[in-house]
């Protein structure tokens, strides 16, 4: 019975990352080239074709803020964990006044990234058509 040799335990943890990345690749690529698909013939001219590429490039644009505006409020929301941890063990947390102006900073920042994103996804969802859930009606005979 020949055994092979495991794979080295260094290759095995950088593959999830790249691994993630790779799926979220094909998946950028997929959606762009699912547009064009979707897009009419290129010899039948339209004025919608045009408005439809226009909005396409507005929703990622869009989307491309959301996900800036997602990564902008996890990173103040993780140093104001940091922050109210550090507070909070001070054993004189009472009369520090510089920590607690901080961790009032850092609350407003991270209200405002939270409007700043709940604003961009109510553009989002304007801006894209609404998704009907129900079941379509059957073809009339």
């Amino acid at each position: 019975m020949l055994m092979l040799p495991a794979a080295p335990a260094g290759t095995a943890t950088p593959a999830s990352p790249n691994a993630a990345a790779a799926t979220a690749s094909p998946a950028s690529s997929a959606s762009s080239t699912a547009a064009p698909a979707n897009a009419p013939a290129a010899g039948s001219p339209s004025a919608p074709d045009g408005k439809d590429q226009k909005e396409s490039k507005e929703v990622t644009e869009l989307k491309a803020q959301i996900k800036k505006a997602l990564d902008d409020l996890s990173l103040v929301l993780r140093e104001q964990s940091l922050e109210n941890d550090k507070f909070y063990s001070n054993t004189d947390y009472v009369h520090d006044t510089a920590g607690k102006a901080k961790l009032d900073e850092l609350l407003q920042q991270a209200t405002e990234k939270q409007k700043l994103l709940d604003r961009l996804k109510a553009q989002l969802a304007e801006m894209l058509p609404p998704k009907d859930s129900s079941v379509p009606a059957p073809p009339k005979p």
